[in-house]
């Protein structure tokens, strides 16, 4: 799965780079100074499973969280934009279902991440979009590494949002639900 996402991310960004390419007069580039109002942020809870999980050592599932900003680089293609984010990510506890004599042979397993990745965002209609996430990631075990990930937006309000993701990471595939400000 993990290789399909990457195909399809990689895919998407050759796309679209080439689209912005062929097409400059529909090009929009504002190479100007950072501005404040192309941030926003997000955090909402993941519902995390572990992709491989040897002699059932732990649960096969936990609730974690994500808290991430991302800035709009002020470069698009019609209804394309590319955006950067960073975020932390944390898969919660997977708790140990092996015990002896009432005491856990294994720990408890808790993925953590910092990571940042680059999107490409397509707004086929007004305030909903559809997003495609390439990045890389730093931290705990599977965690680590490059990860996918895609996901649908919707602007209920110029400042808030709410957005559903799915990211798949060397041993985590993770759901998030999350709400998006922008100020």
């Amino acid at each position: 799965m993990k290789k399909v996402m990457m195909f399809l991310a990689m895919g998407g960004l050759l796309a679209a780079g080439s689209a912005m390419a062929a097409n400059k007069s529909n090009v929009d580039v504002k190479p100007d100074a950072f501005s404040a109002s192309r941030l926003y942020f997000g955090a909402g809870p993941s519902q995390n499973r572990l992709k491989e999980n040897p002699f059932d050592i732990w649960e096969d599932e936990a609730l974690g969280y994500e808290v991430f900003a991302g800035y709009d680089l002020g470069m698009g293609f019609d209804q394309f934009k590319l955006m950067v984010e960073a975020g932390i990510f944390n898969s919660g506890t997977f708790e140990n279902t092996v015990f002896i004599a009432g005491i856990p042979v294994y720990p408890d397993l808790e993925i953590r991440s910092n990571w940042a990745a680059a999107v490409i965002d397509y707004s086929p209609v007004k305030n909903l979009d559809l997003m495609l996430r390439l990045g890389y990631g730093q931290g705990d075990q599977g965690a680590r590494g490059r990860f996918g990930g895609v996901g649908v937006g919707y602007w209920f309000h110029k400042n808030i949002g709410a957005r559903l993701t799915y990211t798949d990471r060397d041993d985590v595939e993770s759901v998030s639900l999350n709400i998006m400000y922008r100020p």
